[in-house]
């Protein structure tokens, strides 16, 4: 048995309730992992350019492009996983 629930579909199998995923909360969980990567490569990037001898505002200026890049591609890469791109 399958019923349509204000969240998605909910169905039972052994006695236990399963409901799921809906797109919208999938795609919440897809962009907090994708900002948190970039995230993640722009202090990365940040830190060894100024490891390299480059001033505090150079690094944060890498870090912001490291940034902009890798959530840039995570999601064009992301578009492309879905089948729409």
């Amino acid at each position: 048995m399958v019923a349509a629930g204000p969240l998605g579909a909910v169905g039972t199998k052994k006695g236990r309730t399963a409901m799921a995923t809906t797109p919208t909360g999938q795609r919440a969980v897809w962009t907090a992992l994708i900002l948190l990567t970039a995230t993640i490569a722009a202090a990365a990037a940040g830190v060894i350019d100024h490891l390299g001898g480059a001033g505090v505002p150079d690094a944060i200026l890498v870090g912001g492009s490291a940034f902009a890049g890798t959530t840039l591609l995570l999601l064009g890469v992301a578009h492309f996983l879905s089948g729409r791109g």
